[in-house]
């Protein structure tokens, strides 16, 4: 007797978004995928912050230090568009940055240095700052001239050694700048993210002593506020960013 031949059944296939043949038995799920927000600097402050000192730093904290950054950054950017505006130049380069944190960063008062013999100066914050931006353009130009074969691609921040995205800080000077048609050079970018980078370093290293000697886990508002408090050149730095916190009680000068 002849047997009928079973036709072969096969399972339907449905085409995934990428192209590729997905069996229907498999359900394919492309939720919606959360955007990266390229407008904040918090992830690289934690990161700054455990290369530092291994300690934590509470939200509102995070958020101050981030308005922080902003506020440096909108401030140089400023004084470097001025700079700019008066030599009748359209290209920044790291000579007007250089020029622009002196004029963002107060010098030391007068009444800060001490007339006791062999008592050291107070830190100048803006000469501090411009040789970390001097160091990481010579990092960087030295990577870029030893280039090797072979070697994969790597981020400008690599090449001049810091935490900070050079990318970034490139956005925002665009964004902060209001000059027309200005050409941002390479090494301005990262002479400008070092300067950054060294001024965050030295606002959480303070708060971060003070919320060691409060037995803190994490790094407060509160902290901030004293570390700059402490600091003439980040009191005039800061008076732009609201630090919540508290008030500071000090003592009645007779």
């Amino acid at each position: 007797m002849a047997t009928k031949a079973k036709a072969k059944t096969t399972k339907p296939k449905t085409v995934s978004d990428h192209g590729s043949d997905v069996s229907a038995s498999k359900k394919v799920v492309d939720g919606p995928k959360k955007k990266k927000n390229y407008d904040t600097f918090k992830k690289f402050i934690q990161d700054l912050l455990r290369k530092q000192r291994g300690g934590g730093i509470s939200g509102g904290a995070l958020d101050v230090t981030d308005r922080y950054v902003k506020i440096l950054l909108e401030m140089i950017i400023r004084n470097a568009d001025l700079l700019l505006a008066r030599s009748k130049k359209k290209t920044l380069s790291e000579k007007e940055i250089e020029s622009a944190v002196r004029l963002t960063i107060p010098p030391p008062h007068r009444s800060e240095f001490s007339s006791e013999p062999g008592s050291e100066p107070p830190r100048n914050l803006a000469e501090e700052s411009n040789k970390r931006g001097a160091e990481a353009v010579r990092k960087f130009a030295s990577a870029q001239n030893n280039k090797v074969k072979g070697q994969g691609r790597s981020t400008k921040s690599k090449k001049a050694d810091l935490i900070f995205p050079v990318s970034r800080v490139k956005d925002r000077i665009s964004e902060s700048s209001s000059s027309d048609g200005l050409r941002v050079g390479e090494k301005a970018i990262v002479y400008l993210t070092a300067v950054l980078q060294y001024l965050t370093e030295e606002l959480l290293q303070m708060a971060g002593n003070i919320a060691d000697s409060k037995k803190h886990v994490r790094i407060t508002p509160r902290d901030l506020k004293l570390a700059i408090e402490n600091d003439a050149s980040l009191v005039k730095l800061t008076k732009d960013v609201y630090i919540p916190g508290g008030v500071i009680v000090r003592p009645k000068k007779r």
